[in-house]
């Protein structure tokens, strides 16, 4: 029995996932989810592999839809979708989604060159050489956090501080710097303003990439102290990873002085204490 039975960060096949919807579905069910979400990626305005082709997006909400009948008195699923903040979705478009999570996962140079924070380390070393620096990069992607924070219809913010994915080892940022600390937490200031239930995401855990989940501890408590409401995710993209990390996460938010998560359950979202 898990202490955590909610997920609605996961990815298939449809995007940048190893399993089709079906699979994630009855290994989410297998150990004992109560409720589970889809979040594919969202449609961009150019290709990218990991994001879903405006097809594709079709029959993923086909699928998914289909599911929630298949399990309907079993397991709750739930529609999502992960609308990164390059994504241009019409009102419409967006009420076919029970939920939407916000995310960044770029920052554009001055001259339109797309520099990706998540893609490789390779490509955070072009990026931030593009961009100028560490500090710029940092500065630029904090800013889109605080615009994703603030996009219309979004329920929950993605991912906080992807920015540190490939940091691990203070590699590209020195997380104790005045001026990224400054910065880190003016974000998240902004992000609590906005009311957004915020993500603790232990995706670069699964894929070992991290030994911490996004965000950091000291965020989590700013956050916690400015009312800011948590979700716990595991970012999943194969049937292994659907609670990587629940536990030790859920230790983290107590040491972190947080009372409650935020639950999923009949289309609604509720809190439950841990």
């Amino acid at each position: 029995m898990i202490n955590y039975p909610y997920n609605l960060h996961s990815h298939t096949f449809f995007g940048d996932g190893k399993n089709t919807p079906e699979e994630m579905a009855a290994a989410a069910f297998s150990k004992g989810f109560k409720t589970y979400g889809f979040s594919e990626h969202s449609v961009l305005p150019w290709y990218e592999s990991w994001c879903m082709t405006p097809y594709g997006q079709d029959e993923y909400i086909k699928k998914v839809n289909r599911l929630k009948k298949e399990y309907e008195g079993k397991m709750e699923i739930a529609l999502g979708i992960e609308m990164d903040l390059n994504s241009d979705y019409t009102e419409k478009q967006l009420n076919q989604f029970d939920y939407i999570i916000s995310s960044v996962h770029s920052v554009t140079s001055p001259d339109g060159k797309i520099c990706y924070a998540d893609a490789s380390e390779n490509k955070m070393v072009e990026g931030i050489e593009i961009m100028g620096g560490a500090n710029i990069f940092a500065e630029k992607y904090f800013e889109n956090v605080v615009r994703a924070s603030r996009r219309e219809k979004a329920d929950i913010l993605g991912h906080f501080d992807l920015v540190l994915k490939y940091n691990q080892s203070a590699k590209f940022i020195d997380e104790n710097a005045k001026w990224y600390r400054d910065l880190a937490l003016s974000a998240a200031g902004e992000v609590a303003k906005s009311g957004i239930i915020v993500e603790v995401n232990t995706g670069a855990i699964s894929r070992k990439a991290r030994s911490i989940p996004y965000p950091t501890k000291e965020i989590i408590g700013y956050m916690n102290e400015k009312g800011v409401r948590f979700i716990l995710s595991s970012d999943t993209h194969a049937t292994d990873t659907l609670d990587c990390f629940f536990d030790g996460s859920i230790e983290l938010l107590k040491s972190c002085n947080v009372k409650t998560l935020v639950t999923y359950e009949n289309g609604q979202f509720g809190e439950m204490k841990i």
